[in-house]
């Protein structure tokens, strides 16, 4: 009979167990991903989060973000941190400034770059290649409103490092949606699970999707690229 550290997670037990919740996952960004994929690894009993976010919350986030009113004007890093303590008991680790290329040999196990713009996703990308790949793998969670694109990088494999590097397009190049066309709730929610779905198959050493697109508006499935391998973590 397996000690239970949490009765909570006597549900998942067969599927996630708990020997496995000692991964260590960075979410860089709390934006509509990153918060409710930061929710979504606390409720899954995950003990080793970490989040950067420099930006604070404001009135726009409502709508498809993790947050409360009363976070209006806080850190977002902070906020998040604080909500899901509220929601699981969970502690996590809140670095409320901007992820810059310093930060990188700090990195460890999986990052998820859940970030705004393509000049960001390069830079810690580039970041993570110069400080020698410290990490696992690396999740990217691309969301417009009703359309999601994720790549998930060995950083060991070349195949992968050279399809990732054909989808870092610069900021120019990416479709600009309108600026009431940007962002649902139910896309960052269900991109969300995607990537803690994924975070889930690497942590059990099962075969994960490499790349993933997702027309939601369309109610299409979504379309797994072939080329999935069993995920092999160092944690």
């Amino acid at each position: 009979m397996i000690e239970l550290k949490h009765d909570h997670l006597t549900r998942q037990l067969d599927i996630i167990p708990i020997e496995k919740l000692g991964q260590q996952v960075t979410i860089i960004g709390c934006g509509a991903v990153g918060s409710f994929l930061g929710l979504q690894l606390a409720k899954m009993g995950l003990t080793r989060i970490t989040v950067y976010d420099h930006d604070e919350v404001s009135i726009e986030n409502m709508s498809n973000q993790f947050f409360r009113f009363s976070d209006i004007d806080v850190n977002k890093a902070v906020a998040l941190a604080d909500v899901i303590e509220d929601f699981t008991q969970m502690a996590i680790v809140a670095l409320p400034f901007k992820f810059e290329p310093k930060d990188a040999p700090n990195l460890k196990g999986i990052v998820v770059v859940a970030v705004d713009s393509m000049a960001a996703r390069t830079m810690i990308y580039e970041s993570i290649k110069a400080s020698g790949f410290a990490v696992d793998f690396i999740i990217d969670p691309r969301m417009s409103a009703e359309f999601y694109t994720q790549y998930t990088i060995n950083p060991f494999s070349e195949k992968d490092q050279a399809t990732y590097a054909r989808v870092l397009q610069s900021d120019d190049e990416s479709v600009a949606e309108r600026c009431t066309a940007k962002s649902t709730v139910y896309t960052a929610s269900l991109a969300a699970g995607l990537v803690t779905k994924t975070i889930k198959n690497i942590m059990l050493e099962q075969p994960y999707p490499r790349v993933t697109n997702w027309d939601i508006a369309a109610s299409n499935p979504m379309v797994m690229h072939p080329g999935n391998e069993v995920a092999r973590s160092k944690n």
